[in-house]
Order: structure tokens, then sequence, then C-alpha cells
């Protein structure tokens, strides 16, 4: 039968209002006087000559940039009224973000999305926010706050060769603003519909003239999205503040040290399986996180084409959830060096280590075996970048070296090509290997659930050390153009091998009596999934006037998964298929209006999740914000608001929820 949907008064009226708003606002303008703008503020070229460092580690051009890459700035990111990372990211082309509940997401870049991003290496100024113990991000502790983020770096694709393991679908790198670009104080006010309310605040100032610091606080609580079943139960808080010091030592020579604290709760589910009826039973309540960071960045220039850069942090978190407890130390050091070399050789190498201990405890039921663990990753990386042809034609060649303790030594090669036949066009392409390394719980975890009670037999998975990387094999070739001093068109086509994918292999079944007398069904993890998938990513920016600006991104992705010779797993081939959209699509329009005024609209396409029960959908963002005075500043920011509500991940399951219509505001003074 089909699910009830719970029903919920909607304030249609606001929507109403906040939409009738945006769509005359440009019309009411348009016979208005021009508006008074900076004509760098949406210039298209500023945008291509933006100097990024997460394909290579060092400053290139994004124009000339061999690699899928699309760069969220600091403008992006405030117009469009986001107030999580997560939310932030649906602004990239070619990204799947679903929200499972108010502080759960299931992100993925190229496919093989799930709540623990598996395959995406995140950092938030290069420090990996990657958790070894069961290979994913926790997005719901991942929120550095939008207004101190100066840009973020998405690369769809492989990055290993640079970053390392994991970097396999994707590299998101979220870098914070200076301290020098904050100056002064800030205070900012969030709250709507959603049941949820936002404060943040942060001040900057100088200690010398060489020494600039920041210091933010912010914290949140959200009541929870729309359940499936019964009442709100998701509800989300989170406390945070941070701190940033930049130093300009001597000329060519800064220090940068910075740290956060976080501490909240996040709302839970968690089963527990029983040996006598019910046989089941769904526990509620909150999870208990809560850590820190310390992280500190040495740069010294030697000359324009030489280069020091050493990089240490430590980060402590604590996890209570309902069935587990995780307390990790992790600790890294980082060194890159960059030099030139005859012959237009620019040459960087590099070594580092990774220290990540940690202690987990899981109640009946969950086995994590040792409880405490220390994992070590010693790497090493050189890359040569040779200019073939003089602002024409170069080559980049480069290598990564790592060693785990899972699964011993794994090298991550690349090749890349960049052509510039004229300075409009540019043609890249990139052969490149990657590796997603094992993490803790595909070596240690046990777990039994009850199948059924008569006559009683559990399934159990067994702890397993066979358990080896997952790897990929990318082909990409991309084109970027101007076509005119308005219109902007970036183009990527891939193809990619995958070779020992996660697979849940059955085991023979046996008789136990304990603490009854029981069935098994062993399970074990192991690599018995293979295939090839291909795609076509766009991007197509044009400037129709100085002050509106369209945004229109197309993805498409066709994964072929299927068991290897041997494996006897039925359903993670298909069950990946299914949770990987064919088609993503999305417009963004903004307007940069007079007397302070700016609307913009995204609208986005989902295509259908079979695996998660969810259909295809379009959504609609909107804000309208106003800079009242120098220090004063209002925006109004309607989500959802084509539908009261909709799954975006599990439907029908008991630990996901369904994303509402809302309406929020905010109020931000500057000084």
């Amino acid at each position: 039968m089909p699910r009830s949907r719970p029903t919920h008064a909607q304030p249609s009226w606001s929507m109403g209002v906040l939409f009738a708003m945006l769509l005359l606002c440009p019309l009411v303008c348009a016979h208005a006087r021009p508006p008074r703008l900076d004509p760098t503020t949406l210039s298209l070229d500023v945008l291509l000559t933006m100097e990024i460092v997460s394909v290579s580690k060092r400053a290139e051009p994004a124009r000339t940039t061999p690699a899928a890459i699309v760069v969220l700035t600091a403008d992006d990111l405030r117009r469009s009224g986001a107030t999580s990372l997560p939310e932030a990211l649906r602004l990239a082309p070619g990204v799947q973000v679903a929200r499972v509940n108010a502080s759960q997401w299931a992100i993925g870049i190229r496919g093989f999305a799930n709540t623990l991003s598996r395959g995406l290496l995140v950092l938030v100024d290069g420090r990996s926010v990657y958790s070894p113990l069961d290979a994913g991000v926790f997005w719901d502790v991942v929120q550095p706050p939008i207004e101190t983020i100066a840009r973020i770096e998405v690369i769809r694709g492989p990055g290993g060769t640079v970053w390392g393991a994991n970097a396999v679908n994707g590299v998101i790198n979220v870098i914070t603003k200076a301290a020098t670009e904050t100056a002064g104080g800030m205070v900012s006010l969030h709250g709507g519909t959603s049941a949820s309310v936002r404060g943040f605040a942060q001040s900057s100032g100088q200690v010398s003239p060489t020494l600039t610091y920041r210091g933010y606080g912010t914290a949140f609580l959200h009541g929870g999205d729309i359940p499936h079943q019964g009442t709100r139960q998701d509800g989300w808080r989170l406390g945070q503040a941070g701190a940033r010091l930049d130093w300009a030592l001597s000329d060519g020579e800064a220090l940068t040290i910075q740290g956060d604290l976080y501490s909240g709760t996040a709302g839970r589910h968690a089963t527990t399986t029983f040996l006598a009826p019910p046989g089941r039973a769904v526990t509620r309540g909150e999870a208990a996180l809560s850590g820190g960071n310390l992280l500190a960045r040495w740069r010294h220039s030697f000359s324009p084409t030489s280069d020091l850069a050493v990089q240490a942090y430590y980060d402590r978190s604590e996890r209570r959830e309902l069935r587990f407890q995780d307390l990790r130390d992790t600790g890294d050091l980082d060194l890159q060096h960059r030099f030139a070399l005859p012959w237009r050789q620019d040459v960087s190498w590099g070594f580092g280590v990774h220290l990540s201990s940690g202690f987990t405890r899981a109640d009946a039921g969950v086995s994590v075996r040792p409880r405490t663990r220390t994992e070590q990753v010693w790497r090493a990386a050189v890359q040569d970048t040779v200019t073939l042809w003089p602002e024409r034609l170069t080559l980049t060649v480069g290598t990564k070296v790592e060693h785990n303790d899972y699964s011993g030594w794994e090298w991550q090669p690349t090749v890349r090509a960049v052509w510039t036949p004229t300075e409009p066009l540019m043609f890249w392409g990139a052969v490149t290997r990657a590796v997603r390394t094992p993490s803790r719980l595909e070596h240690d975890l046990g777990i039994q659930n009850l199948v059924r009670l008569e006559p009683l037999t559990l399934a159990e998975i067994v702890p397993d050390t066979q358990f080896r990387a997952e790897s990929l094999l990318a082909y990409e070739a991309g084109v970027r153009a101007t076509m005119t001093p308005q219109l902007l068109v970036d183009v990527t086509l891939f193809y990619n091998v995958h070779q020992h994918l996660l697979s849940v292999e059955r085991g023979t079944p046996f008789v136990s009596t304990q603490p009854v007398r029981h069935l098994t069904l062993p399970v074990r993890l192991r690599n018995g999934v293979s295939g090839t998938s291909a795609g076509l990513e766009a991007l197509v920016q044009w400037q129709v006037l100085p002050w509106w600006r369209l945004t229109a991104t197309y993805s498409y992705l066709g994964l072929w998964l299927r068991p290897t010779a041997g494996s006897l797993d039925t359903t993670t081939a298909a069950a990946t298929r299914g949770n990987s959209p064919r088609h993503l699509g999305s417009v963004r329009s903004a307007w940069t209006l007079v007397h302070g005024l700016e609307a913009d609209l995204v609208a986005r396409y989902m295509d259908a999740l079979p695996a998660q029960a969810v259909g295809s959908y379009v959504t609609l963002d909107a804000r309208l914000g106003w800079q009242a005075t120098r220090a004063l500043s209002l925006a109004l920011v309607g989500t959802n608001l084509l539908t009261p509500q909709h799954p975006e991940w599990a439907a029908g399951e008991p630990l996901a929820s369904e994303v509402p219509r809302s309406v929020s505001g905010e109020v931000t003074w500057k000084w």
C-alpha cells in the first residue's frame, strides 16, 4: 500500500510573496537606472584567472587547469543562502547531494553516493576530515562557517596523485579566508520555518603590521525535518568556535596557525536485535559529538619559481552514537617543495606521515576487535610539469606512493596534458590511477542481525582481513572555451574502470548453540564487484547583462557494475547503480540590482534513485538580499518551494525524513 504522507501547515502565502518579488525585481529594475557595479564583480575573466591549488598543490589559473574543477566563491556561497557545507555543495555541477535527515547527507561525485561519501576526499585548509574508522566523512561535524570560507574547489574525478589515497571520485577542498580578508567585526542571525535558528559572530584585527587575527563563534539548532512516521526526532545542535593567526614573518615567508573546537548532539535511531520475541527494537536517542583541531602551516618563497611549505595538524574527535563510541586522535605532517629546472620544467616533490589512533567500543550485537588500533600512512610524491610549447602545450607526469597498515604499498600515477591553441580555447586530457584503502571497520567489524525467529536465524558479518584496496583507472578529456567575453563553456568526458569494489559475500551456514541454539549465516566483506562508468559533464556561464548572470549545468552518468568470477554477491552492484542518478542538472540566475538589491533563483533536477525508492524531482530555491546600509544587510531565503516536502534518500525508512519547504530570514551587521 502507498505510504501515507504527514500533513503540515505550510506558509504558502510567504512562498508566493517571495517568488513574486524575485520575478518582479529584475523586470522593475530593468527600466530603472543601471546599477553602479564594480565591473569585476561578475567578470568571467576574473573567474578564469582565479588561482586554484587543489589540482597540483601549487597556484595555477583555473583557465588552464587540466582537471574537471569548479570553484565556488565566497560570493556564490553568500548568495546561495546555504548555512552548511553540504547545502553549499549543491551549487557544484556533477555533485549529488541528498539529505537523509537534519544532520546526515548522502553525497557523491560521478555516482557511488552514500551517507559516508566513501571515495571522496574532503579537506578544510589542507586538513583531511576523512575518517579511517569507516572510510568516510561525518558531515554532521564538518561544518566550517560559510562566512569564513574564501572558496570551495571541487574536483570531479581522481586526485590521488596529489592528495593520496581515497581521493578516488573527487576532491572537495574548503579554503577559509585569511585573517587579513575579514578585518573588523560581524554578527549574523538566521531563523526560519524549518525549526532552525543559527547565530554567527566574528572579530578580526591587527596585533602588529605583520600579524593579524580572527576569532569566531557559531551555534545552531535544527529542530528536525518532516519524519516518515511519527514526530520530529532528528534534531541537531552544534556549537563551534575557532581562531586564526596569519603572520608575515618576512618577504616571502609566512606562518598560519588556526584551530577549532566543537560540541553538539544529533538525533539518531538504532535497531537492536534480540534472540526472543519481538526480535527487534528501535531505540531513539541522541549522539554526542565533540572534538577540535589545531593546524600550523609555514611557507617560504626562495624565488618566483621555488618555494617550500610545511604543514602539521592535530585532530581529536569523539562520537558517542547509540550503538558505538569512537574516540580518535589524528596527527599529520606534510612537506612540499617546488622548484624550476631548465627546459621549462616545474618540479614538485614531498613526503609526509599520517597517524590515527582510535578507541572504539560497541554494544551487544556489534563488535570491533581490537578496541584500540593505530593506523599509519607513510607517503611520498613527485610531479613534473614540462612546457613543451610556451603558452600552448604542457605535460604533467607524477605519482604518489603510500604505505598503509591494511593493503601495504599503493601507487597512484597520473599523466595530464593541456593544449591551448588560442587563448580563449583550452583542451585537456588525463589518465590517472587512484585507490580507496581499507578502513578499520572493513577489517575489524562484526555485526549480528536477526533474520527470523522461527527457526531462530542470524546473519553475521564476520571480521576479515582479506579486504584490499579498491582501485580506479580514469580516462578524462575536456574543453574549456570562452566563446565570447560573456560566454563560458566547460565540457568534460570521462571513462572509468573500477576494480576490487566492496562486495558482501555469503559463507556456509552453520548451527551454533551459544547463547541459544540458532542458525548462523556468515557474511564477509570482500572485493567481488568490478565494472566501468562513463559520463559527460557540462557547465555554461552567460553574462547576459553586466548585472545578470545565468549558469546552467548538466551531468550524465552511465554505471555498469557486475560481480566478478567467484562472487556470490547479488545485490551490491545493483544497489550502487540505484544510488546514482543518471541525469543531474541545474539552472542558476543571479541578478545584482539597484539600491543594494540582489535576487537569486536556483532550479535543480535530480533523477530517480531506485535503490532508495526516491523518484525524480525538481526543486527551486530563491534568495532576495538587500544591502540596506554599509553595515546592515538583510536576506529572505526560500528552499524547496515547489512541493510541501519530498524525500531525497531512503524513502520510507525510519532513520530518514523528508525535506520540507521552508522560508528563512537573515540579518547581518558588520563594522
